[in-house]
């Protein structure tokens, strides 16, 4: 039995649509699935951290010092092959 996706009107004009509105065109579209169930666990994960940790963790995110690129990793491997 096909997931039937909940009715969400369609935006006015001149509004921003609603994220879930956008997720449920996407999902009737075939354009995106259901995410995985590890997706879904580490989304939990991370909703139930508290608003510090979150932020220090995308401030590390923000903040990595800068190395290669991976395409030059590649790149370089290639070269040595």
């Amino acid at each position: 039995m096909p997931k039937v996706e909940p009715e969400i009107p369609p935006p006015m004009p001149g509004v921003p649509p609603d994220p879930q509105y956008i997720i449920a065109w996407l999902r009737s579209q075939g354009l995106i699935s259901e995410p995985p169930p590890m997706a879904k666990v580490h989304a939990q994960r991370w909703e139930a951290l508290l608003e510090e940790e979150k932020q220090a963790i995308q401030w590390e995110l923000d903040h990595l010092p800068p190395g290669p690129m991976a395409s030059d990793i590649i790149i370089e491997n290639r070269h040595l092959a």
